[in-house]
């Protein structure tokens, strides 16, 4: 097969009209998933949870984890051997090698046993947690009530009771309790969800009915991305779990959600998804027209990119095209997968706007489309592996539809699902404009309280430098789905946990009627799959 050693080089790449989002993959051998779930337990790394596409997995009652999303978390260096199924981690002086299904590992020079070997689950390498965390130097604590695993590399953590994965359990601490909207957060803080907003078991259970189901491959028949080009044919349910998922974020933001798939679009998103993976590249106005392709076909896909909602998954290897071993996928850029990245639109190019996200949130929204190609191919003797989706979303004509409505806010007020907003990701509320007039940033600010210890921002036009951790503000008026959004994000907040409260409080909008207006409303942070 060549040079057996075909180290991952990963980048993040965003460009376009609308805003777009590109994210990363770790592509690496398959093998049957040999252990039992893991009951979605958490990982909170350094005080920030742990942000996993393949959920963790119990093995020999330990518990295993993806390898690159624990090394890289611990600021670890890692090298993938595909053909001898090899992984390499190096931090500071420390040297970590472990093969997959092997019950010994190396740390620098010494031979170390592993009860429970690394493996291949879902073309995904997972290892012992406990093991290769404090190989690296950290400490790992283990609650087994709530499934929660803290590793820091700073030493013990107080704040919650402990206990090994194969030990008796020890009661949490209050902190770690799901709050009741009810409850009291301490000294005169409490707060009040009104029953007619959805409860945690009423999002479980619409969870339950629109996660996503299918595993299998994208394609009935693939999509040509040279010439003779033509678009193939997308597996129904690969599709089905994108609108699913379009309904789940529509459902946590009090929207409709019944977003039909319309076989038209998907078509049409289609012909956009063949022309970026032909054209390379991440465009809503991909030119020139790839060589050999019939202009009807360049037209169709054009029509498409400029239309929808794209993403964008990128990997490149340190070997040429034939030295990458056989059967390298990796995770799908689903359209499930898709959805939820939109949702973030955290980036800093994208964060001013929150474009995707408004368009998904648009109230009148009825049908969508999604389209989906993948392509291998080599650049300066360095193999690389592209997948582009595409959301057909965007409406230039909006359809008249009966949605009542004063904002629409993301994340969704009352019980929300930590899941879906790290803590990284920006604040969104829009407002009705037939309800509002346009605000001015000048005049308004928000207030986010956290009840549990009563810590207060203010957001204001002070704030609008756009970074990638500082605090942020601004009121954006332009074309995205609802126009008038007021976006926001707070400093210091990596990540929420189980029970974390906030207030959000809106000052300086106007009613249609001129009158001062007071947006005011509480979010409560609950694990979904506890």
């Amino acid at each position: 097969m060549g040079k057996a050693n075909n180290k991952i080089r990963r980048a993040l790449y965003k460009a376009g009209l609308m805003g777009m989002l590109a994210s990363l993959c770790f592509l690496l051998v398959s093998a049957p998933w040999t252990s039992e779930a893991a009951d979605k337990a958490r990982i909170i790394v350094n005080g920030e949870q742990l942000q996993v596409q393949i959920d963790p997995v119990y093995a020999d009652n330990r518990l295993l984890v993806p390898m690159r999303a624990i090394f890289e978390a611990l600021s670890a260096e890692v090298e993938w051997d595909g053909q001898a199924k090899v992984v390499t981690a190096e931090k500071g002086e420390r040297r970590l090698i472990i093969e997959i299904g092997q019950n010994y590992a190396r740390l620098g020079s010494q031979q170390l046993r592993l009860e429970t070997p690394a493996q291949l689950v879902n073309q995904t390498t997972m290892v012992p947690l406990r093991f290769v965390s404090e190989a690296l130097g950290a400490e790992v604590m283990w609650n087994t009530e709530s499934k929660t695993a803290i590793i820091n590399e700073q030493g013990h953590d107080e704040t919650y009771s402990w206990s090994q994965p194969d030990g008796n359990s020890t009661t949490p601490s209050d902190s770690d309790a799901p709050s009741d909207w009810q409850m009291d957060l301490g000294g005169e803080q409490t707060v009040a969800i009104p029953d007619e907003w959805k409860s945690i078991d009423d999002i479980r259970v619409k969870w339950g009915q629109l996660a996503p189901v299918y595993d299998g491959q994208p394609y009935v028949a693939a999509p040509a991305t040279t010439a003779p080009y033509a678009i193939g044919k997308l597996q129904e349910d690969f599709i089905a779990d994108g609108v699913a998922m379009t309904n789940f974020v529509r459902y946590l933001a009090d929207l409709p959600d019944n977003v039909q798939g319309q076989t038209s679009l998907n078509e049409e998103a289609q012909y956009g998804a063949v022309l970026l993976a032909a054209h390379g590249q991440l465009s809503h106005e991909p030119e020139p027209k790839p060589q050999k392709m019939a202009q009807d076909f360049y037209e169709q896909g054009y029509a498409a990119t400029k239309s929808s909602n794209l993403a964008q998954y990128y990997s490149r290897y340190s070997g040429r095209l034939s030295e990458v071993p056989a059967g390298m996928a990796g995770e799908r850029l689903s359209p499930a997968v898709s959805v939820r990245e939109y949702m973030r639109d955290e980036d800093t190019y994208n964060m001013a706007q929150v474009g995707h996200r408004r368009w998904i949130l648009e109230p009148t929204l009825q049908a969508t489309g999604f389209g989906y190609a993948d392509r291998w191919g080599e650049e300066s003797g360095k193999a690389y592996y592209n997948q582009f989706s595409v959301m057909r979303v965007i409406q230039e004509k909006r359809p008249t539809v009966d949605v009542s409505y004063d904002y629409v806010s993301w994340p969704g007020k009352g019980y929300f699902p930590l899941e879906f907003f790290p803590g990284n990701d920006p604040w969104s509320v829009s407002l009705n404009p037939e309800k509002y007039d346009e605000p001015d940033a000048a005049r308004v600010k928000v207030t986010l309280k956290r009840l549990s210890d009563g810590k207060v921002w203010t957001l204001d036009r002070k704030d609008t430098a756009v970074s990638k951790s500082d605090e942020f503000f601004r009121v954006s008026t332009d074309g995205y789905g609802i126009p008038y959004c007021i976006i926001f994000r707070p400093s210091g907040e990596s990540g929420f946990e189980p029970g974390d409260a906030l207030e959000v409080k809106i000052t300086g909008v106007t009613d249609r009627n001129g009158q001062e207006a007071v947006i005011q409303y509480p979010v409560v942070f609950f694990a979904l799959e506890p």
